[in-house]
């Protein structure tokens, strides 16, 4: 085993930030640039271009819950998790280049396997080293609170990694007007440079300083998954990471066809994503105080309310909107997207503890794994739908104007779907059971029983009520 403080060094917190670097950056690059890319650069019809996110996404997900399980599995003098940094770290700045590269065929079918192959080689490699990172915050430190610190600060690297997805890549590729598809090259060797010196510093500062106390591994990874989704908690958290995420997904997607097709401000994307997710970074430290002062369950609460006040406010932008009050929104916007990177990561090192208190396992591999297939399932999902909203809306790519029908379903994108799934959010968070009261016992049972110490009858009779409350199952001792 080995040991770590619980209040970690700035250090070390900051290093842990900087591979979320990666993970934000990538996804948003993708969420705002790939559909465009296949429909306006490739060529593929815009049913196809959906197609092939969604294809990607679920061929990944039947690896993703096992690449989990076999990070849990995994021994070596630098630990389960910073091995995978080290080995992934040149196949994902290769396979990223791929993605971007476009071939010039006149076939359709043929576009769609060669796109399609890509995207499935890039969704493994980004899982393959998101896996093992987002199963090291509940390994680096037990503290309810310094957990939160821990992810908030890997959820600002996140954002500030957006933000350089949403402005830089853009910036790259608008430089080779002539050859729009050169520029997606190079836009994508530059990133893809900038990944691989991520994920090696990452390997260079985390190994060696996960904290794990030694299980045995008897069950097999169907069994362990079937205990994960016996987890009443995990159950309400996958829910709200879902649909918060699923909202991102969905705005981020569809705000250049909005401002461009709608709006009729193209020019304002870059300032508008900007002001969004700035502002959502700086919203992180008011979610982390907010969850020390109420909890994270409360904290969530506030926050999904308030986005969905916001995304109300979009209903008023029309074309002869003044382009200070769009920016203006997109601030109020982006504090409330704050909430969705600030909770629903920070709540799972507390719903794999509640895991190890019933069935003895460390298995933060197996529930980061499915997390991650969730996130991009979820962006596959929000990805597809436009799509297929923009084809059976009459949506064509030689169109500077387009018809009023697509218009009309631009903007339903933008406005009713994130309130809907937002509200969804907060269903599912009104069912997440765990209390910074409740996993205080839990904690303590776990760390007693790391000491090999006994509870007294009075822990065990609390205990096995919480247990119930908050995974579902009956405690035996």
């Amino acid at each position: 085993m080995t040991k770590t403080p619980q209040s970690l060094p700035w250090t070390v917190r900051l290093a842990y930030g900087v591979g979320d670097f990666y993970g934000g950056s990538s996804v948003t690059v993708i969420s705002l640039l790939y559909l465009f890319f296949l429909t306006n650069v490739v060529g593929l019809q815009p049913i196809l271009a959906g197609t092939v996110m969604l294809l990607g996404r679920i061929a990944d997900g039947t690896i993703d819950p096992f690449l989990g399980a076999l990070t849990d599995r995994t021994r070596t003098r630098w630990g389960r998790r910073s091995p995978y940094f080290l080995w992934m770290a040149l196949p994902v700045a290769v396979v990223y280049i791929l993605l971007w590269t476009p071939l010039h065929l006149e076939s359709q079918s043929g576009l769609f396997i060669w796109c399609s192959l890509t995207y499935v080689l890039s969704v493994i490699t980004f899982s393959a080293v998101m896996t093992p990172y987002a199963a090291l915050a509940p390994e680096l430190t037990p503290n309810y609170d310094e957990r939160t610190a821990l992810v908030n600060t890997r959820m600002a690297f996140s954002i500030f990694g957006g933000l350089f997805g949403a402005v830089v890549p853009k910036m790259i590729i608008n430089a080779f007007k002539a050859d729009p598809g050169q520029g997606y090259m190079v836009m994508s060797i530059i990133l893809g440079v900038v990944f691989t010196a991520i994920w090696l510093l990452m390997f260079f500062v985390m190994k060696g300083r996960e904290q794990v106390f030694e299980h045995s591994d008897s069950s097999g990874v169907w069994e362990s998954m079937g205990s994960v989704f016996k987890n009443r908690s995990f159950l309400a958290l996958m829910g709200i990471y879902v649909f918060s995420f699923l909202t991102n997904d969905v705005l981020s997607a569809n705000f250049i066809y909005f401002l461009t097709f709608y709006l009729a401000k193209d020019g304002l994307f870059t300032a508008v994503m900007g002001a969004l997710l700035v502002s959502a970074a700086l919203s992180l430290p008011i979610y982390t105080w907010l969850s020390r002062r109420f909890g994270k369950r409360t904290t969530y609460f506030i926050g999904a309310g308030y986005w969905i006040v916001v995304l109300a406010s979009l209903f008023l932008l029309q074309p002869s909107t003044p382009t200070a009050l769009i920016l203006v929104i997109a601030v109020f916007l982006g504090l409330g997207m704050g909430i969705s990177y600030a909770i629903p990561w920070a709540m799972l090192p507390e719903v794999v503890d509640v895991d190890e208190a019933v069935t003895g396992q460390r298995q933060e591999g197996i529930y980061a794994g499915i997390m991650t297939f969730l996130r991009q399932v979820s962006s596959s999902l929000a990805v597809f739908s436009i799509g297929a909203a923009l084809q059976f809306s009459g949506y064509n790519a030689d169109l500077t104007v387009q018809p009023p029908a697509a218009v009309n379903a631009i903007r339903l994108v933008t406005t009713l779907i994130p309130i809907f799934l937002i509200a969804l959010g907060l269903l599912s968070a009104w069912q997440f059971p765990i209390t910074r009261e409740n996993f205080a016992l839990i904690r303590n049972y776990l760390d007693k029983r790391h000491r090999v110490e006994h509870l007294s009858a009075a822990e065990k009779s609390r205990l096995s009520e919480v247990i119930v409350t908050v995974h579902g199952a009956k405690m035996e001792f």
